[in-house]
């Protein structure tokens, strides 16, 4: 046993490391994999490829990693910070995305232990502005994308305009992009956009190009066509179902040339840094480590004080849970003629709803005439922050969304998903006032004209699938949102 580890002590030390870091962030996990595989999952899956494919063809299949007994005091002091700040957000701000974030600068202060100290220095720009954008990311396509998404539609009711067929206007390019495709309401490439930003910064890193007026250049001409393929994507979804009307091809048109238009810039990418940007020529040597070193045991005994510090904030919070009030014991919803049981929270819901503006929560249980049965969660704020993106929280208690669309029961407009390969069907929508939104992005838009104004997410759920036809279905999601209508005519608690 003791010639074993002396043996392979460098693999032990290093399986403690890894199985300590991902122990800590093992919330953080299922989360993460759910935020990059929701609805636009292909893109994600083509920047990997991409990125792999560039990586590969550089490195010329040559690339190893050098493992080292010791590990640089840079390389430490970033990993203890990334998990300072993470306890800081375990214990006062309770934001998941900004743990995720700070998972991925993590696994790259890992790698700093294993790659070439100067390999190590050039990414690091790289995976800050990733890690460091993703809690922005929801954010980018609320503001940037709505404003970008009404250009591309005007702009493409002008080209439809000028090709003899007027009547499309801006307002039906975005009318048709919502019935043909069931897109979110900021979407206009701005993911895209991001994506390809990411895949800009990994060839520029994998070609190690230098700043110069040039690379400028080539990444304005990049973002160029990233912007015109949008476009062409919007007026080819336009002009093939509302001229020549072919309806059913909307989908396949919408996601193919998405797809194609993002490997043609890449592609054009890749060709003008080769042909115009200087790179720098030096053969990338391994820098001799001078000055302090620390060895793996410290990273390990940082994890564990790390472990020991959440684990004491889990029996603090809990503590707190007990005896927090319950919020919403002056708010009733009662539904004339249906039959509602009222469910507790869960403790993870609990703890999720401590310190967070929250006007009232409420869970329940009820049946349809038919003897059908669904849940009904409400959850009132004024914060566009406490809701979150709802798809992202299904997602992050472990469900599959198979598919997103819009759904139109009168005036009223509602998202339905289906999730489980079709075993359970969800409507969300947001309700304020005399007003109803089925988008996030529209939530956190009226959250900032006005910060004050209360806003209630109401979520349906049924077992197996949902006939939209059966008109008890839409009876029912009209009755619901007319009693959270009513609530706002309660005084305030």
């Amino acid at each position: 046993m003791i010639k074993f580890f002396q043996k392979y002590s460098g693999f032990v030390w290093d399986g403690a490391m890894i199985l300590l870091f991902f122990l800590y962030f093992r919330s953080n996990l299922l989360w993460t994999f759910n935020y990059f595989s929701q609805a636009a999952s292909y893109e994600y899956l083509l920047l990997f490829l991409v990125a792999l494919l560039m990586f590969f063809f550089s490195t010329r299949g040559k690339f190893s990693f050098k493992s080292r007994e010791y590990v640089e005091w840079r390389v430490f002091l970033f990993l203890f910070g990334v998990i300072l700040i993470d306890l800081l957000n375990v214990f006062f701000l309770h934001y998941q995305i900004v743990s995720a974030s700070l998972m991925l600068l993590g696994v790259y202060a890992l790698l700093g232990m294993y790659l070439k100290r100067t390999t190590w220095l050039r990414g690091f720009f790289l995976i800050g502005i990733v890690a460091l954008s993703l809690p922005f990311v929801e954010h980018i396509q609320t503001f940037l994308g709505f404003p970008l998404r009404m250009f591309t539609a005007k702009l493409v009711s002008g080209i439809m305009g000028l090709l003899g067929t007027s009547s499309v206007t801006d307002a039906a390019v975005i009318i048709t992009e919502n019935n043909v495709t069931s897109i979110d309401v900021p979407c206009s490439g701005v993911k895209s956009l991001y994506t390809g930003m990411v895949v800009l910064l990994i060839v520029f890193f994998l070609k190690k190009v230098s700043f110069s007026l040039r690379m400028l250049l080539v990444a304005a001409a990049y973002f160029l066509l990233l912007l015109f393929f949008n476009v062409w994507r919007v007026f080819s979804l336009v002009y093939i179902y509302d001229v020549l009307d072919l309806s059913a091809f909307g989908d396949a048109i919408h996601i193919g040339i998405g797809v194609f238009g993002f490997a043609v810039s890449t592609y054009l990418l890749w060709w003008l840094v080769e042909k115009y940007l200087k790179v720098d020529a030096k053969r990338e040597k391994d820098v001799n480590l001078k000055g302090k070193k620390i060895k793996k045991l410290y990273i390990i005994i940082l994890l564990l004080l790390a472990l020991l510090f959440e684990f004491s904030y889990v029996s603090f919070l809990s503590t707190e849970v007990e005896q927090a009030s319950t919020f919403d014991q002056k708010i009733v919803f009662d539904v004339p003629g249906l039959n509602l049981q009222g469910l507790s929270l869960t403790e993870q819901e609990k703890s999720f709803f401590v310190k967070r503006e929250i006007q009232f929560t409420k869970k329940y249980v009820g049946e349809m005439d038919s003897g059908r049965q669904f849940s009904l969660l409400l959850i009132a704020s004024n914060s566009w922050k406490t809701h979150h993106n709802p798809e992202f929280c299904i997602q992050g208690i472990g469900h599959i969304i198979d598919g997103s669309e819009i759904i139109q029961f009168g005036d009223l407009r509602v998202r339905k998903l289906l999730l489980n390969n079709g075993k359970d069907t969800v409507f969300y929508w947001f309700v304020s006032g005399d007003r109803t939104v089925m988008d996030y992005s529209e939530r956190v838009w009226a959250g900032i004209n006005n910060s004050a104004e209360v806003w209630t997410l109401v979520e349906v759920g049924f077992q197996g699938s949902v006939d939209l036809d059966d008109p008890a279905v839409e009876t029912l999601i009209k009755r619901l949102n007319s009693e959270v209508l009513s609530l706002f005519l309660l005084p305030a608690v």
